[in-house]
C-alpha cells in the first residue's frame, strides 16, 4: 500500500517505513538523551565574574582573527 502524502515526497516510502525509522531513532536516541540528562551539571563558574569591557573586546578580536575573520572587512 502506498501512502499519498508520503509518496508525493519521497516514491515508494510508507507510514510503516516512517514508523520503522523513528523507532529505531527512538531506541538509539532516548538512552543517549537519558544519558546526557543524567550527567551533572557543567561547571560554569568561569562565567560569572566581573570582566573589563577592554579586555573582553581584545578577547573576542583575537578569537575572530584566530579563526581566520578579516577586520580589514569590517
Amino acid at each position: 500500500m502506498i501512502d499519498p502524502l508520503i509518496d508525493d515526497v519521497d516514491q515508494g516510502l510508507t507510514c510503516a517505513d516512517i514508523h520503522a525509522l523513528f523507532d529505531e531513532l527512538r531506541r538509539e536516541l532516548v538512552p543517549l538523551v537519558d544519558a546526557i540528562c543524567n550527567q551533572p551539571p557543567a561547571d560554569d563558574r568561569c562565567l560569572h565574574g566581573e570582566f573589563a569591557q577592554r579586555s573582553q573586546l581584545e578577547f573576542g578580536l583575537k578569537v575572530a582573527t584566530d579563526f581566520g575573520y578579516d577586520l580589514a572587512l569590517v
